[in-house]
C-alpha cells in the first residue's frame, strides 16, 4: 500500500490563510468593540448633561419656592 505524503507547501498556505482570515477578524472585532465603547462614552456623556441640567432646574425651582413662600409670608399682614 501506497500512501500519498501531504503537500506541505499546501498545507502551510492554508495555514497562512487561516491565520490571516483569524487575524482579520479579530481585528474587525476590535473595531466594533471600540465603535461601541464610544457610543456608549458619548451616550454617558449626554446624560450627564442632562442630568446637571436637571439638578440646576430643581435648585432654581427650590429658590423661586422659597422667594415666593417668603412673599406669601411678608404680605399675610396686609
Amino acid at each position: 500500500m501506497v500512501t500519498k505524503t501531504p503537500d506541505l507547501n499546501n498545507l502551510l498556505e492554508r495555514q497562512a490563510d487561516m491565520m490571516s482570515a483569524a487575524s482579520a477578524a479579530g481585528q474587525a472585532v476590535a473595531t466594533q468593540i471600540g465603535n461601541f465603547v464610544g457610543h456608549l462614552a458619548n451616550c454617558l456623556e449626554l446624560q450627564t448633561q442632562v442630568i446637571r441640567r436637571a439638578a440646576l432646574v430643581l435648585i432654581k425651582h427650590q429658590f423661586i419656592k422659597t422667594d415666593i413662600e417668603r412673599l406669601c409670608q411678608a404680605c399675610q399682614g396686609f
